[in-house]
Order: C-alpha cells, then sequence, then structure tokens
C-alpha cells in the first residue's frame, strides 16, 4: 500500500495525511497542525496511533515513518 500525500482541508489549515502503522500494517489517519512545508519537509511530528494505541513519529509531507527505510 502506498502512503498518501498531506491533504489540506477547504475550511481549516490541518494537513490529513494516511500513514502505515509499523506495527499492525493498517492505514491509519493522522492529522498535523502543518504539513512541514517550512523547514523542507524534515520535520517529525508524534501521532497517536488508532490501530496500535502508540505513538508514531510521521513526517506530515510523506506520511513516511521515523526510522522506516
Amino acid at each position: 500500500m502506498s502512503m498518501q500525500p498531506a491533504e489540506t482541508c477547504y475550511w481549516c489549515k490541518m494537513a490529513a495525511v494516511i500513514f502505515l502503522c509499523p506495527n499492525m500494517g493498517v492505514p491509519v489517519q493522522g492529522w498535523f497542525a502543518d504539513d512541514g512545508a517550512e523547514n523542507g519537509g524534515e520535520t517529525y511530528e508524534g501521532v497517536a496511533c488508532l490501530a496500535c494505541r502508540r505513538v508514531h513519529m510521521v513526517n506530515p509531507r510523506t506520511g513516511k515513518i521515523l526510522g522506516e527505510s
């Protein structure tokens, strides 16, 4: 499954991205205050995963998990 790029909703400034939970292997939607564009896209934010109830560090621009190859 490929990750979907961040989308910004028309009525707010929050970015949504779908990432793959590394523990359960299922897609999970995360919401971010911004898309990480201000500092070159190398930002990772903690997201509470609804699938496994853990916190993952996710890049809001790419949807990649920190430490994932």
